[in-house]
């Protein structure tokens, strides 16, 4: 990077999730105030993954940087095995004061840097103050008592809470990419599906029937989707299979995004294809209704206009403050 000031802010950022957001904006005002530009240093891949414990990401690399640079940051990327071996004084004085040229730093409380993750939020503001450079070390944000956190959204979407997975995130889960081109059984019993394949690293929701919003170029339609295996059909990896309603159009080789709302039910086999398309119906017919009232919940919540900062949905959220060890 130039030698240009920085208000840096550390994290992983996996699913840039509410507690994220918070910490950017946080960042984004220090930067303004203090004539800084701001930064969100993160790693190419997630450090659990270089030590042998792979963990199922919410965002993959491309789309975390455009979720960072949504909210106004510029993303710098460093190789994980390059760092790992530093103590949080050579962390500090190589990374961020040397490369990073920082001026401000910021991080949430549970925040662990170093070799071994040995330095603290508390390591991290006292090499700040010897330094001369400002500090600031954010309370963890909490919903219905616990601390918003990437495990608990993974959890969330594993187990098919996908609203309380939206809460967390900010957003819905979805999965975006090319539409691929299956068996098109959907086609001959006279509900069309678009099929993708769950990407690979990314956490898989758990098997089944989803209520879904699909994204079209900007135009959001209603959907049934269903992420597996496709165990009547013999399908052998899992992908996301979607009924798009109200949609006519040939969309193999476009990118989609499918946004998954609701579990509706569980993948499982039926004795013979015409089972699956009464299936098939009953889940659209569902689905449909779901989507229309989340339709009309978010017209609601937009009339309202709610105030900056609002909590959306459902559950408390506030700032655990006790588990913050220095502001």
């Amino acid at each position: 990077m130039s030698e240009t000031k920085t208000a840096v802010c550390l994290g992983n950022f996996d699913g840039v999730h509410i507690g994220h957001r918070r910490l950017l904006e946080q960042t984004v005002r220090t930067a303004q105030e203090k004539g800084l530009k701001p930064v969100a240093y993160t790693f190419s891949s997630h450090p659990l993954s270089m030590l042998g414990r792979a963990t199922p990401l919410l965002t993959l690399p491309d789309e975390r940087r455009g979720l960072l640079v949504q909210a106004g940051v510029t993303p710098v990327e460093d190789d994980f095995a390059r760092v790992r071996d530093l103590s949080p004084q050579e962390f500090f004085e190589q990374v961020l004061l040397g490369r990073l040229h920082a001026g401000a730093v910021l991080c949430g409380a549970g925040h662990h840097f170093g070799k071994g993750a040995s330095g603290d939020a508390k390591t991290l503001c006292a090499l700040c103050v010897q330094a001369g450079i400002l500090c600031a070390v954010l309370p963890s944000l909490t919903v219905e008592g616990r601390a918003v956190s990437s495990s608990w959204i993974r959890e969330c979407i594993t187990g098919g809470d996908m609203e309380k997975a939206a809460l967390l995130l900010g957003r819905p889960f979805s999965v975006t990419g090319p539409v691929l081109h299956g068996k098109e059984l959907g086609r001959k019993l006279g509900m069309p599906t678009v099929n993708q394949a769950m990407p690979q690293g990314r956490v898989t929701p758990r098997h089944g029937v989803y209520a879904a919003f699909v994204l079209v170029d900007g135009i959001r339609y209603a959907g049934a989707a269903n992420v597996g295996l496709r165990p009547t059909v013999e399908g052998k990896t899992v992908n996301v299979e979607t009924h798009i309603m109200d949609f006519h159009g040939d969309l193999y080789g476009r990118v989609i995004t499918v946004e998954l709302l609701h579990h509706l039910r569980d993948e499982r086999r039926f004795s013979d294809v015409e089972a699956l398309r009464q299936q098939m119906l009953g889940d659209i017919a569902q689905a449909k209704r779901v989507c229309a009232q989340m339709t009309q919940a978010d017209r609601a919540e937009r009339s309202a206009a709610p105030k900056a900062g609002a909590p959306k949905g459902p559950g408390k959220i506030s700032l655990d403050k006790s588990k913050n060890p220095v502001i």
